[in-house]
């Protein structure tokens, strides 16, 4: 209830709750009330400075905070764009004096993209924003889209980048087509890349219309059309102006015209001819439409009889036409003209043509009245056929020749005549084809026995154009095949190679030219031959050294070489089951022998030879018999003498190192007395012996013999003999023991953990020594898996289910009266490795990583440590280990991922070639760091601010967490915003930060 500008004095008391009033106190200095005034003061929000983005069909909201007195005029505003009727625009009080204005657009689409502007006004001042919106939506239209380079069966389509791209890159353009009769649109392409693209396979004659849409990642946008439909059809020019425009036949009251179809139609067809006239007398009035027509005559009829005219003809085309050709002025009156022909048009008097060709000879005719027309050839009248036709008309006289044939050529005569006169023109016809046959006979310069050289003379007729070349053939079987030598002979010479000797060629020769090969000139005939002869067949052909995949041929000279030195030898085999030779090596050999390689095991071969001189080959040499391509037998090995008696001697051997391609089915073995003279090797046994061990028995006392074995295979072949033993005496004897391991064992033996271990023995000696067995220096300790078999003199220790601990030597022993023997095997059970070494630490342990350490095991399980694998276990999950790695190499590795705080477990386990072994358990760790985060630093102080700047202070947190303070972060928020924004990107070391780019 002030008064503006009443000055006022102002003083206030106070109020107790038992009414007491208290002294005044009163405002100092005299205050008059007035409106208080403000210029518009703008506070944007940071986000609203950023270009903003909304998706296609959300709410649109842009607002900016303002103080201001008093309220202003607001303005918001958007080229290209409707906001009073698309958007809602208000103002809404914050707070005291802070006020905020705002537009809001329901289901924003891509034509709100862009840049609003927001303006206000009042008497103290004026403030404007603005604000850069991005909408996510579909493109807009690529338009302009034009249709250029229009053909009869394709059209280039172009457009341009739409100016809204809805917020995202366009990914391509999808583009459309439909025909005029049509309402459905068809695919031509997606994914184009390139504002044009080439629409192919179109209709001649039919209308299209095209379409383009961009695309985006929210998918095509906005179509771009063409407006008309377009013609598919080559472009077309006017044609050029009809030919031989001329008056064939003027009356009192009529003129007949003629004329000839344009050269170029324009790139269209003709498709009619406008005829227009002129009356000279009334050239003012201009030319007049007669008619339009699709003949290449008219007859104006009509005339005014002795009046002038002059006559035009224009050729049409689809789109455009001609320049009219014209004739005249002419007077309506009788016309005579003589007879003759128009040559203007022709190239000449001479006609050339391809042989079996048509040809087609037009004259065209003058002369009023028609002429008579006839065409001469020779003395006489042309006589026509069905090849040769002639046909005239008041236009022009055609002579019309099908498939023409050289016979055809020569010179013409033509004659026109009428009562007012004759001409006569002669043309001449210039048939072209392929060239007469080559002129013979055909020489033979030169024959060899692999070649022969011919000559012959060019054709006398070369068919209109120059000889390219000859075309040479062979026959070797009279004339019934002929076979190409060459087709680019370019003299008329020519060397045959690789011909056959001793067989008879005929040769045909013919000319080529542009137009084609002409007829051949055949040759007599001729035989490819030496002067000398083959040498005869070798002699005596000998098959050694026989293998099982090689044989060596022998043989000797041929008694007569055929006059010229024998060069080499050709060896040639055959199988027993083929009947086809074929040769043992590529090319001849010098020499008079051969390895014969690569035979397949087990097949019969048979061999023949043949020489060769410079006449050729001979005939082939007798062949040398089957011989079976096997490995000879080899002699049985390590033949000895185990035991003497006085009537008796025990041998025993090994088996052959070669079998002969067939396994050994026996021996035999044979005797002979060494003192006795002429003494003969003689059988032990009947038959074979199918062990690798016999006792020769019925000697005799005191006599010396020796011993030979033999092998014999299933294919009952016999293998060689061995080397004889040494003498051997019948008498008793005393031995003392031997021990040896079995063909099968080895001084070291590896076998796998939970496999049988069988060590198999034999032992000798007289009288029969007693036998022990050892593990290292312990007797060996019998058990349920241990098991010792005796066969004869020989003992086997069989160790069912072996484990690792069965590692060691074995020591077979064997001791009678007259000493000891022993043998020994190392054997190794291979399995999983053992524990790693513990304890298993974890150490440099962080929030996400811990370092293990191991040592390896104490047992490697008999096979080298591959690799160890990593196993976690969270507490909280107990069992449910996760594999780390599987590839550590080393016996430490760092364990990577782990989550802050949580509670893990770590095993090792150690693997070899036979897999992993048992593990190496952890104790529990926690994934933290050994210090914690500092708590936060004392309440910010602002000082020594100014309109743009102000230095912020504070203290160090209490505690440090363990850990020394690296630096800190400082944020700031406006009064109105809602969120902190960081101010330093890098952290601040001290404890006092100045800080610039503040709004006043």
């Amino acid at each position: 209830e002030l008064k503006e500008e009443q000055p006022y004095r102002i003083r206030v008391r106070a109020i107790n709750e038992g009414g007491s009033v208290g002294d005044p106190k009163e405002l100092p200095g005299i205050v008059a009330p007035r409106d208080m005034v403000e210029p518009p003061q703008l506070h944007m929000d940071a986000m609203m400075k950023r270009a903003v983005t909304f998706k296609g069909g959300d709410q649109l909201r842009l607002w900016c905070n303002f103080r201001a007195r008093p309220m202003p005029e607001i303005v918001w505003e958007k080229d290209d764009s409707d906001l009073e009727n698309r958007a809602k625009i208000e103002t809404i009080e914050v707070t005291n004096q802070l006020w905020c204005t705002q537009l809001i657009i329901e289901g924003c689409d891509r034509r709100d993209a862009g840049k609003f502007n927001m303006s206000m006004e009042n008497s103290e001042g004026v403030g404007s924003a603005s604000f850069i919106v991005k909408v996510l939506d579909t493109p807009g239209a690529p338009l302009p889209i034009k249709v250029m380079e229009i053909t009869a069966t394709s059209a280039m389509v172009t457009w341009t980048v739409p100016e809204k791209d809805g917020g995202r890159n366009i990914s391509g353009y999808t583009l459309e087509i439909r025909e005029q009769s049509r309402r459905t649109w068809k695919t031509v392409a997606d994914n184009i890349y390139k504002t044009n693209y080439r629409v192919p396979k179109l209709v001649e004659g039919n209308h299209y219309y095209f379409r383009v849409m961009a695309v985006n990642d929210y998918g095509p946008g906005l179509p771009a059309e063409t407006t008309e439909p377009i013609l598919a059809m080559d472009p077309v020019d006017a044609p050029e102006s009809p030919r031989n425009l001329r008056l064939t036949e003027v009356t009192p009251h009529t003129v007949s015209l003629a004329w000839m179809k344009p050269e170029f139609d324009g790139g269209s067809r003709v498709t009619s001819y406008l005829i227009e006239v002129l009356q000279t007398s009334q050239e003012d009035m201009g030319w007049v439409r007669l008619t339009t027509l699709s003949l290449t005559r008219y007859t104006a009829t009509e005339l005014t009889e002795f009046e002038e005219y002059k006559f035009r003809v224009s050729a049409l085309n689809v789109g455009a036409q001609s320049i009219p050709a014209e004739v005249g002025p002419v007077v309506c009156k009788e016309l005579i003209i003589p007879a003759g022909f128009d040559m203007t048009e022709l190239k000449g008097d001479t006609f050339t043509v391809k042989e079996g060709k048509d040809l087609s000879v037009v004259l065209p005719l003058v002369g009023v009245p028609k002429p008579k027309v006839t065409w001469l050839r020779g003395l006489g009248k042309l006589r026509e056929s069905d090849s040769v036709v002639v046909k005239t008309n008041h236009v022009q006289t055609t002579m019309l020749v099908r498939k023409i044939r050289k016979a055809d050529g020569g010179k013409y005569m033509v004659q026109a005549e009428n009562h007012a006169g004759t001409s006569t023109v002669e043309i001449h016809i210039k048939v072209l084809g392929r060239p007469a046959p080559p002129v013979g006979p055909v020489a033979f310069d030169e024959i060899c026995p692999d070649s022969i050289s011919i000559s012959w003379q060019p054709p006398t007729e070369d068919g209109g154009a120059s000889i390219n070349n000859y075309v040479v053939e062979k026959s070797d079987n009279r004339g019934v095949s002929w076979v190409y030598v060459s087709s680019s002979v370019k003299r008329t010479a020519l060397r045959v190679p690789k011909l056959v000797e001793g067989t008879e060629y005929l040769f045909r020769i013919s000319a080529e030219n542009k137009f084609g090969v002409g007829d051949p000139l055949k040759s007599g005939s001729a035989v490819a031959k030496h002067p000398f002869d083959p040498p005869s067949p070798p002699l005596h052909i000998q098959v050694s050294d026989v293998t099982k995949e090689s044989m060596r041929i022998t043989w000797d000279k041929p008694a007569d070489d055929g006059g010229s030195e024998v060069t080499g030898y050709m060896v040639e085999k055959k199988e027993r089951t083929s009947s086809r030779w074929m040769r043992v090596t590529r090319y001849p050999v010098k020499k008079c022998e051969v390895q014969a390689a690569g035979l397949n095991v087990g097949s019969e071969y048979d061999y023949r030879v043949c020489a060769v001189n410079a006449a050729g080959a001979s005939q082939y040499s007798e062949p040398s018999g089957l011989v079976l391509a096997v490995d000879p037998v080899s002699p049985p090995q390590n033949v000895r003498v185990l035991a003497v008696t006085r009537a008796s001697v025990t041998l025993a051997w090994h088996a052959p190192l070669t079998d002969g391609g067939a396994r050994i089915v026996g021996y035999i073995v044979e005797r002979k007395e060494k003192d006795k003279e002429n003494a003969q090797w003689v059988y032990c046994h009947p038959g074979i012996v199918n062990t690798r061990e016999y006792v020769v028995k019925g000697l005799i006392k005191e006599h010396r013999y020796e011993f030979r074995i033999r092998a014999k295979n299933a294919a009952g072949i016999l293998g060689h003999y061995s080397d004889p033993t040494i003498p051997v005496l019948c008498k008793d004897d005393i031995s003392p023991p031997k021990a040896q391991l079995d063909v099968n064992l080895k001084n070291q033996m590896t076998y796998q953990a939970g496999r049988n271990i069988e060590l198999t023995m034999h032992f000798a000696g007289k009288p029969e020594p007693s036998t022990e067995w050892q593990i290292g220096r312990k007797p060996l300790m019998r058990s349920d898996r241990t098991t010792i078999v005796k066969k004869g003199k020989t003992r086997t220790l069989l160790i069912k289910n072996c484990v690792r601990a069965d590692t060691g030597r074995y020591t077979f022993t064997v001791k009678n009266d007259h000493g000891e023997a022993s043998v020994s095997v190392d054997v190794n059970v291979q399995s999983v490795p053992g524990v790693p070494l513990g304890p298993l630490k974890v150490s440099d342990v962080t929030p996400e990583n811990c370092i293990l350490t191991w040592d390896a095991p104490a047992d490697n399980g008999g096979l080298p440590i591959t690799n160890y694998i990593i196993d976690k276990c969270d507490v909280k999950v107990p069992g449910a280990w996760i594999k780390v790695s599987a590839a550590v190499r080393k016996t430490t590795h760092k364990v990577t991922k782990l989550k802050h705080k949580d509670t893990y477990i770590f095993r090792v386990r150690a693997v070899n070639y036979n897999g992993p072994g048992e593990p190496l358990v952890s104790e529990p760790i926690v994934a933290k760091h050994s210090f914690d985060v500092p708590t936060a630093p004392s309440k910010p102080v602002i000082k020594e601010v100014t309109a743009e700047t102000c230095v912020v202070t504070w203290q160090p947190p209490e505690s440090d967490g363990g850990n020394e303070i690296i630096g800190y972060v400082v944020e700031r928020k406006e009064h109105s915003a809602m969120r902190w924004q960081r101010i330093n990107r890098a952290l601040v070391k001290d404890t006092e930060l100045a800080h610039e780019d503040l709004t006043e």
